[in-house]
């Protein structure tokens, strides 16, 4: 979730320092992305301090029961669809865009819809002193504090967040959070499409928003009164350090076992003609040239495979084109029809075994 909304669940405290402690993590990765630091079960003798450590494990918790939901899930995943044919061509990867983007239209619906004021937001960062933070983060083992308080001190006086407000910025402070990653993430033809897609998107989400937040605010409640148990270790994922807590692309076990498993296999039988082709005695109806013809496939598969693993939808493709072509080979050659055929029904078998979801979302649709 992004800042307004973690700042919803705490709107109506006292604590400034809660407040900071639900948005530090987010405030030290745009800080420095290469910071990594884990308070969560840290005790210090000031209250203050130990209130903003109580506002980070309060991030982790939301965020750990938004990401899991199945509204994050859903909406995340059609907005990716939606804003697919709007990014052609774009380096910016659709999940990340669609989560993003979700994030985003909630913080603007807080906003327009009176829930949450981004003024009460910057009030109680205001009210924190500087002292107590720096003791905080000293504490939590960040060793050059300073870097923080540059882009902290320019984040409190931009008041960034009040553009929100206009449904029209969020295609822009999208585009901004992008550019952290990719030098160009969109041309003005994009951001325009982006723009329409995110306004329609909202509207959609006008009248239903507020589910996702009783329903996170009902599981903090359970989870403070002792009903439910909390993890002990929360772990958070980062794409490369570009956002924090920004879940990774994973892919179910069978799905990696079944890409490791051809790599090897690709990588053996790809030896294997190499030796062959190299013998005096040769495999019937397969021709030194010929032989070579399926190592070059086979290397050009075991390519194509580590394209997959690095989630680029171009391996799949380059798959299907090596199988079609060793296809023509083995038919030329006078091999029987059956296995020929056989062969060929490797490529939906790949596309089915990338369809196997983990957490909702399959491997597929996690690629570009």
């Amino acid at each position: 979730m992004n800042f307004l909304s973690h700042f919803y669940f705490d709107r109506d405290t006292s604590d400034c320092y809660l407040v900071l402690g639900t948005v530090m993590p987010d405030l030290l990765k745009n800080a420095d992305k290469n910071v990594i630091i884990h308070p969560e079960k840290l005790v210090h003798t000031n209250e203050a301090v130990n209130s903003i450590i109580r506002g980070w494990k309060k991030h982790l918790e939301v965020d750990r029961y938004f990401h899991s939901s199945d509204f994050f899930l859903a909406h995340s995943h059609e907005l990716k669809k939606k804003l697919l044919p709007a990014i052609e061509g774009s380096p910016v990867k659709p999940f990340f865009l669609g989560h993003i983007a979700l994030e985003l239209i909630l913080d603007n619906l807080l906003l327009t819809q009176g829930r949450v004021t981004a003024e009460g937001f910057y009030d109680h960062l205001d009210g924190c002193e500087e002292s107590v933070v720096d003791e905080f983060l000293t504490f939590a083992g960040l060793e050059n504090t300073a870097i923080f308080f540059k882009f902290y001190d320019n984040f409190k006086k931009s008041k960034y967040l009040n553009s929100y407000e206009n449904t029209k910025e969020i295609a822009y402070a999208l585009k901004r959070i992008c550019m952290r990653v990719w030098k160009d993430p969109f041309t003005p033809e994009q951001e325009i499409s982006i723009n329409q897609i995110i306004v329609g998107y909202r509207e959609s989400l006008l009248d239903g928003f507020m589910t996702i937040f009783d329903e996170i605010e009902k599981k903090l409640t359970s989870e403070n009164n002792g009903n439910q148990r909390a993890p002990e270790n929360v772990e958070r994922r980062f794409i490369n350090g570009d956002r924090p807590y920004t879940p990774l692309p994973e892919r179910h076990g069978c799905v990696s076992a079944w890409l490791i498993f051809a790599l090897v296999m690709n990588a053996i039988v790809a030896l294997l003609y190499l030796y062959f082709a190299n013998k005096p005695i040769q495999i019937p109806k397969l021709s030194v040239l010929t032989l070579y013809c399926f190592i070059i496939l086979l290397v050009l598969n075991l390519i194509f495979i580590a394209k997959l693993l690095k989630w680029k939808k171009s391996g799949f493709y380059g798959i299907c084109v090596t199988t079609i072509i060793g296809f023509l080979i083995n038919i030329t050659v006078g091999l029987p029809p059956t296995p020929c055929i056989v062969g060929l029904l490797s490529i939906p078998i790949l596309y089915g075994i990338l369809q196997i979801k983990k957490g909702g979302i399959s491997a597929w649709d996690y690629m570009n």
